[in-house]
C-alpha cells in the first residue's frame, strides 16, 4: 500500500533527496533549452549571391586522354555555347536554390549592377586561353582558385556588402567512346556548384553528372571535324538530361550542402 506524503501546516512535505532531484531535472532541461535557442541564434545564416554561370568549350576529358580537333575546337569562336550556359543559368534562377540553407540574391540585383560589370580581378577572372561561354549578363569567376589575394577578396565582397558568401555553376562536357558499343559517342555532361566562404577560407564543390549517348555514331574526333551545330545540339540535349538530373537529385544534394556547411 502507498501511502501519501506527510503534511506539515496543511503544505505537502518533499524530502530534501526529491527536491535536489527535482531541481537537477531542471537545470537539465534549462541546459537543453539554451543550447537549442543557441544553435538557432548564433548560427550563420549564410547569404549568397550566384555570381558566374559558364560552359566550359574543352570537350577532352580529364581524365589525360585528348583530342587535338577538340582542343582547337574548343577556341574556335563560332563554337558558342552562350545559348546552353544560358539554359542553365535560368534553371537555377528560377527556384532551383529554394530550400537551399542559404539565402540567393536575385539575379536581376547582379547583373544589373554597375560595380559588378566594373570589378576587376586578376585572381578570379578568366585567363585569356580558358575557351568558356558564359551566361548572358554574368562575369567570369573562377571561385575555385584558393591563391586569392586579400585585398582582391575584400573589394569583390564591397560591390555586395549584404552578401558573405559567392556561388559560381559551371558545366563541362567530356566526350568518350562507349565501352559497350565503340561506334558510339557517350556525352558526360557534369555540373559543378562552387560554394565560396571567404571569411571562413573555405571552398565547396559540389557536383553531379550523368550520361547522355549521343547520335553522333559516326563521328571519331580524331580523323573528322565535327559539324559545329550538330554538335551544340547534340550538347543541348545532353545538358537536358544534366537538368533533368538535377531535379531529381535536388533533395539529396541540399542534404549535402547541409552537411558540408556543418548545419544539420
Amino acid at each position: 500500500m502507498k501511502f501519501p506524503p506527510p503534511k506539515f501546516g496543511g503544505r505537502v512535505f518533499f524530502s530534501p533527496l526529491a527536491t535536489k532531484s527535482r531541481n537537477l531535472h531542471l537545470q537539465r532541461l534549462t541546459l537543453i533549452l539554451f543550447f537549442s535557442l543557441s544553435k538557432g541564434l548564433f548560427a550563420q545564416e549564410y547569404n549568397s549571391a550566384l555570381i558566374s554561370v559558364y560552359i566550359e568549350k574543352d570537350l577532352n576529358e580529364n581524365s589525360g586522354k585528348s583530342y587535338p580537333r577538340l582542343a582547337e575546337l574548343a577556341h574556335d569562336p563560332e563554337f558558342d555555347l552562350t545559348a546552353l550556359a544560358d539554359s542553365l543559368e535560368d534553371y537555377l534562377s528560377s527556384g532551383y536554390f529554394s530550400d537551399f540553407p542559404f539565402k540567393v540574391l536575385d539575379r536581376n540585383l547582379v547583373i544589373n549592377d554597375p560595380h559588378y560589370h566594373e570589378y576587376e580581378s586578376h585572381y578570379f577572372e578568366k585567363e585569356e586561353n580558358e575557351p568558356v561561354s558564359v551566361a548572358s549578363g554574368y562575369k567570369m569567376f573562377l571561385l575555385e582558385q584558393t591563391d586569392y589575394h586579400e585585398h582582391d577578396a575584400d573589394e569583390l565582397f564591397s560591390v555586395f556588402p549584404q552578401i558573405n558568401t559567392f556561388l559560381s555553376a559551371s558545366v563541362k562536357f567530356h566526350l568518350v567512346r562507349s565501352n559497350i558499343n565503340k561506334k558510339m559517342v557517350e556525352i558526360k555532361p557534369e555540373f559543378k556548384l562552387h560554394f565560396w566562404d571567404y571569411k571562413k577560407e573555405d571552398t565547396h564543390v559540389f557536383s553531379k553528372s550523368t550520361i547522355y549517348v549521343s547520335s553522333l555514331q559516326s563521328w571519331d574526333p580524331i580523323t573528322n571535324d565535327p559539324d559545329r551545330e550538330v554538335l551544340i545540339n547534340e550538347l543541348r540535349y545532353a545538358l537536358v538530361a544534366l537538368i533533368r538530373k538535377l531535379k531529381e537529385s535536388r533533395k539529396k544534394m541540399i542534404q549535402k550542402v547541409r552537411q558540408k556547411l556543418d548545419l544539420n
